[in-house]
């Protein structure tokens, strides 16, 4: 019921303020984020960077990861990113799979900070470690393209899969158009029109485009037969 009176918010935030002052990273972090938003409370972005550092330095991986992502986005917070950083690398240090996934994109793009090929590998297998479906994503293409990363096909397909596993469309798509086009690998049309047509019924156009220009090809293939009879 709370949740729905401006007296409960206010009784509640006076909960959270008083577990602050005694400490509690949890609370701090919860007052960060409130402030942070500005739905429950009026947004303070002041308060809120206070709050998340206070909790951050007690080791809370949940305000390190979001003060990093504010650092480095710069709309809430003066943009900085070797804080940014800084902040990240310390919720990466928890096994935060955000964090580590954030940071893996950061040194691959090389953008926000020097590209970093090694730690970038680094963090995004930490990712793909705790599950993130991004970051085997990104691990599939990186390794089938041998750019950055030392070209291994094999490694490249088994990250796609578990990315495709957790319904994921585009590796079901890189899937689908590996197994199709069977430039790495044998080709196996079977296998690929599962993933292209798993990942169509998803709503991904790549595939569904793949798999129209399939059907057209098939039909002036089946036209042209007919008209050598």
């Amino acid at each position: 019921e709370w949740r729905r009176s401006g007296k409960g918010y206010t009784e509640a935030v006076g909960w959270l303020k008083q577990a602050a002052m005694e400490e509690n990273e949890f609370a701090e972090y919860a007052l960060g984020r409130l402030y942070l938003q500005g739905k429950e409370v009026e947004k303070d972005t002041i308060a809120a960077e206070e709050y998340l550092l206070q909790a951050a330095k007690r080791g809370n991986k949940y305000a390190a990861y979001l003060l990093g992502k504010e650092y480095l986005s710069g709309e809430n917070f003066g943009k900085d990113v070797l804080n940014a950083v800084e902040y990240l690398k310390l919720a990466a240090k928890k096994d935060f799979e955000p964090a580590e996934y954030v940071l893996g994109k950061l040194y691959l793009q090389g953008e926000e900070v020097g590209k970093d090929a090694a730690n970038a590998e680094k963090y995004l297998l930490k990712a793909a470690e705790h599950g993130n479906k991004f970051a085997e994503y990104i691990l599939g293409k990186e390794y089938l393209r041998g750019e950055n990363f030392p070209k291994d096909v094999q490694k490249a397909i088994d990250y796609l899969k578990r990315a495709a596993e957790k319904g994921f469309d585009f590796a079901e798509y890189e899937l689908g158009k590996i197994y199709f086009f069977g430039n790495d690998i044998p080709k196996d049309t079977e296998t690929a029109l599962e993933y292209l047509k798993s990942a169509a019924a998803s709503g991904n156009e790549y595939a569904q485009a793949l798999l129209m220009q399939r059907e057209t090809f098939q039909k002036q293939t089946i036209n042209l037969a007919i008209g050598r009879l």
